[in-house]
């Protein structure tokens, strides 16, 4: 005689979406300072940094972090001028600004 299973057990997980902020649904460009420093890593957002300022990127790291912490108050500014900036110049129609593959969001 087979043993008979009772059917599994299924728990479910449920607290804060991670997808809003506590209800507010985020501006789909909307940045924070962490990003912000993950998004100055990029080359692209160097090469936009680079133009926007005459600055060389050859030395990057020596001037990227003092011109995003004298502009703290500015980010979210700066980061739209890089979203018009990245979409203008056309060289990553498959990305997203912060380096996302477009076709892995869906």
């Amino acid at each position: 005689m087979e043993a008979v299973k009772p059917p599994p057990i299924r728990v479910g997980v449920s607290g804060i979406d991670s997808s809003t902020q506590f209800g507010n649904k985020p501006n789909k460009n909307q940045i924070n300072p962490q990003h912000m420093s993950f998004i100055s890593k990029l080359p692209k957002f160097q090469m936009f940094a680079s133009e926007k300022l005459g600055l060389s990127t050859a030395n990057v790291d020596t001037w990227m972090d003092k011109y995003l912490s004298n502009n703290r108050d500015n980010l979210q500014a700066i980061y739209d001028e890089y979203c018009v900036w990245h979409d203008n110049k056309g060289h990553w129609v498959g990305e997203t600004p912060d380096g996302r593959i477009i076709n892995q969001l869906r």
